[in-house]
């Protein structure tokens, strides 16, 4: 067996992520190796876990996550190419801190509103209720404190050498920040005060036709609509269940798309002289993407 086989079995037997490339497999297997280290030495129940999803959309912002549910240290690759070992080891560490804070019962449960620098964090630590920023918490804080300590201690450890700190996750970062505030500034700059609506993917004549072709196609599947009250029937209630279901298919396909990267609007003038009935589309002819940037290392969170 060789030590990329070696790397990628002893990987996938404790990680949700299935690895890319050799480069990938080395990382993780690595960091796998640091992570079991520092949990041993800090007498701490932990998995090392990795990610590469966006859970939370364009609030997915996290590098690395303590889920003390499951007792998972996640590294999250979506948001670290280009990391070397070297920060992905202060990382680990990070979040093996927030294990310690669990432990020994300091930190009770969190919650953040946004997984990204600026979020809002609540807690109570040591006794003590905070709301606040999330880099003013004081669990980030001392979990802060540990990370150069803690990853100095692995490699100290001589379970990662010199070399191995060099290495980098490969691959490009694509992650974006959406500038959602700065622009809104400027639409009310240009416009004044304006009535905000969802940015639809389609237009009003392409929404059309995907209205018809819903009608259309639950028709066939035997359903029909009362008038009175606007609710979609099927006459036949026999497997009523897989019925629902098809329908429910059908109108996920067919229904309004919209864009979370992009805003559409109205201003006074164009509230005030369109009805009620036709602002959604009115407001779709000045849709206006946000403005973004590239994601920055001092955008990410863990």
């Amino acid at each position: 067996m060789t030590l990329i086989q070696m790397c990628y079995n002893e990987c996938m037997s404790n990680t949700g992520l299935r690895p890319r490339n050799s480069n990938e497999r080395e990382i993780m297997h690595l960091c796998t190796q640091a992570h079991d280290w520092l949990a041993n030495h800090l007498k701490i129940h932990s998995k090392m876990q990795f990610g590469r999803t966006a859970y939370w959309g364009d609030n997915a912002f996290h590098a690395g996550l303590w889920i003390n549910r499951t007792h998972e240290s996640v590294l999250n690759f979506r948001n670290l190419y280009g990391a070397p070992l070297s920060r992905l080891l202060r990382i680990i560490a990070h979040e093996a801190r927030h294990a310690v804070q669990f432990q020994q019962g300091w930190l009770k449960q969190t919650n953040r509103s946004r997984r990204q620098l600026g979020g809002w964090e609540t807690g109570e630590w040591k006794g003590v209720y905070y709301s606040g920023a999330y880099l003013d918490a004081p669990w980030e804080q001392d979990a802060r404190a540990h990370e150069k300590p803690y990853a100095d201690m692995i490699i100290h450890s001589g379970v990662i050498d010199r070399d191995q700190l060099k290495k980098v996750l490969s691959g490009s970062q694509t992650q974006v920040v959406y500038l959602k505030n700065e622009t809104m500034e400027i639409i009310k700059s240009q416009h004044g005060s304006v009535h905000l609506y969802k940015a639809s993917t389609h237009t009003q004549q392409q929404q059309h036709k995907r209205d018809q072709d819903f009608v259309k196609r639950v028709l066939a599947e035997g359903w029909y609509k009362n008038d009175k009250n606007g609710k979609w029937y099927h006459s036949d209630i026999t497997n009523y269940k897989a019925k629902l279901k098809t329908f429910k298919k059908i109108h996920k396909a067919t229904r309004t798309q919209y864009c979370d990267h992009s805003v559409a609007f109205l201003t006074e003038t164009q509230y005030k002289n369109t009805v009620p009935k036709a602002r959604f589309w009115s407001a779709q002819q000045n849709r206006t993407f946000y403005k973004s940037r590239p994601m920055q290392d001092s955008d990410l969170v863990y």
